[in-house]
């Protein structure tokens, strides 16, 4: 493991301790993930919302923010350094400038190595927002 997840998943775990027991089953279902996605991303709009497992309060934003505002292209000017984290419905909407196809490599590396599951991600298309399910292999 490397110093940084090590240093995010110490944070994290310090946050959490000071939650209530039930904080941690805060789960969505998939069908209200994707209802919050449809919501989340607009039609003319670069960006993307990532099902983020384990992303369930608002101290898992920091590491998340921190690690994804490094992914090249992301529109920094928009939501906050360009992420915005619903935890209740566990999705981390990154959003890109105009005319950049996101690496979703690097994008869901950024999210493991801040210490998350990326599990699968939504995106506009056309005149839905579709879920994708994503190959991801994570480098240590």
């Amino acid at each position: 493991m490397n110093f940084k997840r090590i240093l995010t998943l110490l944070l994290f775990g310090a946050s959490i301790a000071s939650l209530p027991a039930q904080g941690t089953e805060n789960t969505s279902s998939k069908v209200a993930r994707l209802a919050a996605a449809s919501e989340m991303l607009q039609p003319d709009a670069n960006d993307i919302a990532i099902y983020t497992k384990g992303a369930i309060c608002g101290s898992c934003g920091v590491g998340i923010r921190i690690m994804l505002s490094k992914v090249d292209g992301v529109d920094k000017k928009k939501y906050q350094k360009g992420v915005l984290l619903d935890v209740e419905n566990q999705l981390t909407v990154l959003a890109f400038r105009d005319g950049i196809e996101p690496d979703m490599d690097a994008v869901f590396q950024a999210v493991y190595d801040a210490g998350y599951d990326p599990e699968y991600f939504f995106r506009h298309s056309g005149e839905t927002v579709e879920r994708i399910d994503y190959n991801f292999t994570p480098k240590e």
